[in-house]
């Protein structure tokens, strides 16, 4: 064999060789960060559901709080332990609201998320429309909360329900 023919094959194999090394690293990297969005996706929507359990957990462990949330119970007449535990409970409810606000704000153009968000914004509207203390510890702290749920809070301002009222969403047994 010529030796140049063995020269031009050895320069055909020095750049070929790491061509395709750069190929098959950019297929890899893609899949890798393919494999990495969908996996933070879930881990947002695990996220959401999470904070739905939480929710749910507060008014297992506290039946008797859950008409002042869900039906519109006044609080003004509550006593000191009783405010205590609505303002905590409150709190604890806010945060989780923040959290999932700030994460549908994250995942907006997220088809996956919209029924979720769909779901969330309405169902957290429908809270601050049918709770009085929620609302009065939102308003008295709103600086502690991200403008996500601040925007969601005005929303809802403008309709607060009666006692009567209890949409289909909140509708729950205890």
């Amino acid at each position: 064999m010529d030796f140049q023919v063995l020269v031009s094959i050895g320069r055909w194999l020095a750049v070929s060789i790491p061509t395709v090394g750069l190929v098959l690293s950019i297929i890899i990297l893609a899949r890798q960060a393919s494999t990495l969005n969908r996996n933070l996706s879930y881990s947002a929507v695990h996220m959401l559901y999470n904070a739905n359990i939480r929710i749910s957990e507060i008014f297992i462990q506290h039946p008797g709080l859950r008409p002042y949330y869900y039906e519109s119970k006044d609080y003004a007449h509550a006593d000191g332990e009783l405010r205590s535990q609505l303002h905590a409970t409150s709190e604890a409810i806010l945060d989780l609201f923040e959290s999932v606000s700030v994460q549908m704000d994250m995942h907006r153009k997220d088809a996956r998320f919209r029924p979720l968000k769909q779901h969330w914004r309405l169902y957290m509207q429908q809270m601050f429309e049918t709770s009085a203390c929620l609302r009065s510890y939102f308003d008295e702290n709103e600086s502690w909360y991200a403008q996500e749920l601040r925007d969601i809070r005005k929303k809802a301002a403008h309709s607060v329900r009666t006692p009567e009222f209890q949409p289909t969403l909140l509708r729950r047994t205890a």
